[in-house]
């Protein structure tokens, strides 16, 4: 009889900043992220976010378009300055083709 083996996970762990005003936002990324060797730190503000990236690497940054103090573009401007600018992941409760194109014209997804 075959035996089941569940996946391995990656050697590397892939940090993942989650910046988003909602903390309920962070509970199915962790569903998700608690089968993978992905770690998931939210912060709410760009100010604790821009905090966080200097002191810290992240993989991915998952932002929500709009912030208390800021939007993606105050944080994606920050990545000039990081060594290994990570992945950016821009959310929008409600999305639009214009949010879209400006994203991507950014180089974000």
């Amino acid at each position: 009889m075959p035996t089941t083996h569940a996946p391995s996970k990656p050697a590397e762990v892939v940090k993942v900043l989650l910046i988003s005003s909602l903390s309920e936002d962070q509970v199915p990324l962790r569903h998700i992220f608690e089968q993978s060797n992905w770690l998931l730190h939210r912060v709410s503000t760009c100010r604790e976010a821009l905090t966080y990236l200097s002191d810290n690497d992240a993989g991915v940054v998952i932002c929500e378009r709009d912030l208390p103090d800021g939007d993606w573009k105050l944080v994606l401007n920050r990545f000039d300055s990081l060594p290994m600018p990570p992945n950016l992941i821009v959310t929008a409760r409600l999305a639009n083709d214009e949010l879209w194109a400006e994203v991507a014209q950014h180089g974000g997804l």
